[in-house]
């Protein structure tokens, strides 16, 4: 579980200013990987990942979504310990399956920027605006996939239905992810063209959990 607390914007300084090059592109979200490191207690690398997956379009699954309130002996009073979602950043896979205060917390900080636990709201701090968010994952899908690369992907997901021991391999929808982490990595890296490095950084981040190794073993979403 990653925990935020107190993440401050820059004041949108830069919220004007055209995405019109990968290295602009790579510019704003390094600053978004900055201010979430700054109060995150995870390593950097699984914050690029969750920014990675952010640009990308994709999803991560949360825990612990509102937080609590503990009592404090020292002081008589309920402390607020926020959770996850106080990150501001959350992105989050079939919210349908959790449970409905999870569902309702989830909707009002979307809906509304604010969280409320035992009868008191919180608003959530925003480091970059929605509107910022979505040019930037314009501008990931303007990255190039050569066929080449594309090919890559597809021979990567194919390999799995294939291998022994796998009792169901990866999907298309699995190559598909792989397509966009490999454009929203280049595009962090301020290139407008996917590499093959690109696809062996994120192949195996997105398709872990889409396959099954083996008769006993759980299986993930293809």
């Amino acid at each position: 579980m990653v925990r935020a607390t107190g993440i401050e914007s820059n004041g949108g300084a830069d919220e004007d200013i055209a995405i019109d090059t990968p290295a602009m592109s790579a510019a704003v979200i390094g600053d978004i990987i900055d201010a979430l490191a700054g109060v995150l207690s995870c390593s950097r690398e699984v914050i690029e990942l969750a920014v990675m997956t952010l640009v990308a379009g994709g999803h991560l699954l949360p825990s612990d979504l509102t937080g609590v309130s503990v009592y404090s002996q020292a002081t008589g009073s309920f402390d607020f310990h926020p959770g996850p979602l106080f990150a501001n950043i959350v992105i989050a896979d079939e919210v349908n399956r959790a449970n409905t205060k999870a569902q309702s917390a989830m909707l009002e900080a979307m809906g509304e920027g604010q969280i409320s636990v035992d009868g008191h709201t919180h608003r959530l701090r925003q480091i970059r605006s929605i509107e910022r968010v979505r040019d930037i994952r314009a501008a990931c899908r303007r990255v190039t996939l050569a066929p080449e690369m594309a090919s890559y992907i597809v021979a990567l997901s194919a390999a799995t239905r294939d291998a022994q021991g796998v009792r169901f391999g990866v999907s298309p929808r699995g190559s598909l992810n792989v397509a966009a982490m490999t454009r929203a990595r280049a595009l962090m890296q301020g290139r407008d063209f996917v590499m093959a490095d690109d696809v062996r950084s994120v192949v195996v981040p997105v398709l872990a959990h889409r396959g099954c190794a083996g008769i006993d073993a759980g299986c993930g979403s293809a």
